[in-house]
């Protein structure tokens, strides 16, 4: 569904992605992994088109979208959900939802609300709330039900465990493969590794703006050079 093909970006002269190549399987969900300042922000915001490629080329479905507006690839079906939980504080949860739903009017509007709802029923108990009033954990929750309320066919998600409680964490993870499993696409990027090699099914781990690793998810919670990098302890450890 989505191909990264020697994909560069640079800030000035500073380059961040040094040519990435990525493919995202239509229904799955895909994990981008790394330390602080590989590139994996960056990397989606060029899918996006937050920010444009300097070379290479991004496909989604079969499209080249490398130097398309951001506003015409969400109209494609591919919605990025940024790092931070943004949400307008003095608007209540309905409406920041309803932000979301630009594309879409009438009974689907409606229709999406409630399917956001059923997700996070904790959205439609507080859905006359301001946003400036919810937990870190609720406003992540608003974020993600936002970026659905268009009908994607991808998400791309940035950073949804950050700051964020363990069993927070563990719900919003719950109900991202719940979404995936009614067959949404996703690409997750996070620094919770052993959460998000949990959820997806395939994984790319990203140092100095190249992809340094590659392969199914199972296979990265056993490699040696993720454990030690990145989980801290052996395989034994993790799966306690």
């Amino acid at each position: 569904m989505l191909a990264l093909k020697d994909v560069k970006v640079a800030y000035g002269a500073i380059r961040i992605l040094n040519g990435i190549d990525m493919n995202v399987e239509r229904g799955s969900i895909v994990a981008v992994l790394g330390g602080n300042g590989a590139g994996k922000s960056t990397l989606l915001k060029a899918i996006s088109g937050l920010i444009h490629a300097s070379s290479g080329q991004i496909l989604f479905d079969g499209e080249d979208i490398t130097q398309m507006r951001p506003d015409k690839i969400v109209r494609r079906g591919l919605v990025q959900v940024p790092q931070g939980k943004e949400a307008f504080p003095s608007m209540t949860v309905e409406e920041n939802l309803l932000i979301g739903s630009h594309i879409v009017t009438g009974r689907r509007q409606a229709d999406n609300l409630e399917r956001i709802y059923s997700f996070f029923p904790t959205l439609k108990e507080f859905r006359k709330q301001y946003a400036a009033y919810l937990s870190g954990g609720q406003r992540q929750m608003l974020c993600i039900g936002r970026g659905l309320m268009s009908n994607p066919r991808m998400l791309l998600l940035d950073e949804p465990s950050a700051a964020l409680a363990p069993l927070v964490v563990l719900d919003i993870f719950k109900t991202i493969s719940r979404i995936s499993r009614e067959g949404l696409t996703v690409l997750i990027v996070e620094q919770n590794v052993r959460m998000a090699l949990l959820l997806a099914s395939y994984g790319y781990v990203i140092r100095d703006g190249v992809v340094h690793l590659q392969d199914e998810s199972r296979r990265l919670i056993s490699d040696q050079r993720v454990r030690e990098s990145y989980l801290g302890g052996t395989l034994s450890d993790f799966r306690a």
